[in-house]
């Protein structure tokens, strides 16, 4: 069943993060077939590529509105505003800020550029695709 993941604001982050982390696991097990010296850090997912492909073919879209995009960026903003101690934000993502470009979706494309390849060719050649099936 074809959906389209949507989220406003933490539901934004949740869902690109998941979204980028979901489209690495299915770059990297793919390159990892093909090259078995090199261990998979993606496990975390799971280890059915057919899993991840068929959820990956459902997903038909992502909306995210005023979402945390950079959560290094996001903390050091509120720290200037003296919430940065009683938000959430630290205690979800990893507990310290050297944790942070773990769970930021700008930091993760930014550090593989073959990922951000991979979804520059994904979105290109679903912009003729229909949303849902007729």
């Amino acid at each position: 069943m074809p959906f389209i993941l949507a989220g406003h604001p933490s539901g934004a982050h949740i869902c690109s993060t998941y979204l980028l982390m979901l489209s690495k696991a299915l770059l990297h097990n793919n390159h990892n077939n093909s090259n078995h010296n090199k261990k998979d850090d993606t496990t975390f997912l799971t280890n059915n590529d057919n899993t991840l492909q068929s959820l990956q073919k459902c997903i038909r879209g992502f909306i995210g509105l005023s979402g945390v995009y950079d959560i290094g960026e996001h903390y050091w903003y509120e720290s200037r505003r003296g919430v940065h101690e009683i938000s959430g934000m630290k205690a979800a993502n990893g507990g310290h800020p050297d944790y942070f470009h773990l769970f930021s979706p700008t930091r993760l494309l930014h550090n593989d550029k073959q990922l951000v390849s991979n979804i520059h060719s994904k979105i290109l050649s679903t912009v003729d695709a229909p949303p849902f099936p007729a």
